[in-house]
């Protein structure tokens, strides 16, 4: 075909000549019932599929249960002492000192 001979230098360059002669050979990828003598089938070789592992499923292992520490009693809280009401001293008064009453005259 003149409209792949561009393509088929590209090609020339760089795969052999065994990889083109392959890669032009007419394939029938229809139903092989209904392929023409002559022709191959082409079916593709199945690729198995990489069956991933089961990852480990972790066990759950229970939390230790934390252990109850006994809480003391709430004690009652200490009364002070009476302390004693400074009573206030009143100051000392001065004590008047009597002033003796006039003698009276005598009258002659």
């Amino acid at each position: 075909a003149p409209s792949l001979q561009p393509f088929l230098e590209i090609a020339r360059r760089h795969i052999t000549v065994e990889e083109l002669e392959e890669a032009t050979r007419p394939r029938y990828y229809g139903d092989i019932r209904y392929a023409h003598p002559g022709i191959p089938v082409g079916y593709p070789q199945p690729v198995p599929v990489p069956v991933p592992a089961p990852q480990p499923v972790p066990v759950p292992v229970p939390a230790p249960q934390p252990v109850p520490v006994p809480v003391p009693a709430p004690q009652p809280v200490p009364v002070p002492a009476p302390q004693p009401v400074p009573v206030p001293v009143p100051a000392p008064q001065p004590v008047p000192v009597p002033v003796p009453a006039p003698q009276p005259v005598p009258v002659p």
